[in-house]
């Protein structure tokens, strides 16, 4: 920012805290509609929220003054998850833990002052009181500042930022697309073949490593954690790990063992430049001789084996229940290595695909991460690069 005078965000455009329906309302949600944002439809490093939550007429009616527009960057600003942040697709509305910046297009460009924001998330951390539920007020949030630049520069850099983010997006729709097609082919299929016993398809890695032995390193850490937040490793030192885990030597398929409600079921090629590790909250699952890692895939993924998943947990309720290794290698599932090969083959492709989509993000989002300072301080011009990410992104 040194090169540019600063504004703060109170004068960027308004400023607006987000509202729950009562509970007296139930007619205010609906099936479709208006989303409705709260900070668990956020994740980090994802420019739009997910939400499973609409207002309906009604309800946007009795939160009109609550209504963003798209185009609108929403932060989280109270509570643990304080600085998730999104940019809006469509009008939405939020809930009361998230500040949304509506600016005034004639002097900021939209998607500038989002990427601008993203790089205040640790400023306003560090600033949010309370010990029990931190929070941070509209007042206090409106006194951060973002570069102010000529508009023609910022339209010029939040679109340069914003192609690599339209890359990052199409690829997550077609992981997506992926893997309810997998989903599809192996419903089709398992009406076709016998059953059998998860043991019987794949060997369980137990191969823990003590992190003493890794300090020093950075690993690929497969965490639920990780899984959640876009299913792609954490890149970090083995020193910032507390517990030992199960080395990933070889492509796998992990299958969640804590809470299996929760889909999170994990197709892993590890990379060969550094040490992979898997959390022990994962069964993971390398196929027998002769099994096709897919055929593997297709029988966890099953719903009927997740049924038995589900009905195999021990422990208290909630986030505590767990289902034992050797349990999880007991259970029933679909034989399909009787599926023809040409079914296992095409699966195996489209799961490598995905693999290759998320690859292709994490260098992406890299880039993206890396350009923002320097663009937002004037080091770096968007016109000097604007060719190379578009190439860079095609």
């Amino acid at each position: 920012m040194n090169n540019f005078s600063c504004v703060e965000l109170a004068r960027v455009g308004n400023i607006i805290t987000g509202s729950t329906p009562p509970k007296s309302e139930p007619t205010w949600f609906a099936s479709h509609g208006v989303p409705f944002i709260t900070p668990t439809d956020i994740i980090d490093g994802h420019r739009r929220a997910v939400t499973g939550r609409y207002l309906s007429e009604e309800g946007v009616k009795g939160l009109a003054s609550r209504l963003i527009p798209p185009n609108t960057a929403c932060f989280v600003a109270i509570g643990s998850t304080i600085g998730k942040i999104c940019f809006t697709g469509e009008a939405a509305v939020t809930n009361q833990q998230i500040h949304s910046v509506v600016v005034d297009e004639n002097s900021f460009d939209p998607r500038f002052v989002y990427y601008s924001i993203c790089t205040l998330v640790d400023q306003v951390r560090a600033t949010a009181s309370g010990s029990a539920t931190p929070i941070v007020n509209k007042s206090h949030f409106g006194k951060f500042q973002i570069p102010k630049l000529p508009i023609s520069e910022q339209r010029r850099i939040g679109a340069t930022l914003g192609t690599l983010d339209d890359k990052i997006e199409s690829n997550r729709r077609q992981i997506a697309t992926i893997f309810r097609l997998v989903e599809s082919i192996g419903e089709a299929e398992s009406k076709k073949i016998p059953p059998i016993s998860l043991e019987s398809l794949a060997v369980l890695n137990r191969k823990s490593s003590p992190i003493s032995q890794l300090e020093g390193s950075l690993v690929d850490h497969y965490s639920l954690p990780a899984f959640d937040n876009g299913a792609y490793p954490v890149r970090e030192m083995a020193d910032g790990i507390k517990s030992n885990k199960i080395v990933l030597n070889a492509p796998c398929v992990l299958v969640p063992r804590l809470n299996p409600k929760t889909q999170r079921t994990w197709w892993v090629n590890p990379s060969p430049e550094v040490v992979s590790l898997s959390s022990t909250e994962f069964a993971v699952l390398e196929p027998k001789t002769g099994t096709d890692l897919s055929a593997v895939w297709l029988a966890v993924i099953d719903k009927d084996f997740q049924e038995r998943m589900r009905a195999s947990v021990t422990g208290t309720s909630g986030s505590h229940q767990r289902v034992a290794p050797l349990t999880v290698m007991g259970l029933e599932v679909s034989d399909f290595r009787a599926a023809e090969a040409e079914v296992i083959n095409t699966v195996a492709d489209l799961l490598n695909r995905t693999h290759m989509l998320k690859t292709e993000n994490s260098r992406l989002a890299a880039l993206r991460d890396s350009l923002l300072p320097e663009l937002l301080s004037g080091r770096v011009r968007a016109s000097e690069i604007e060719d190379a990410v578009e190439e860079g992104s095609a």
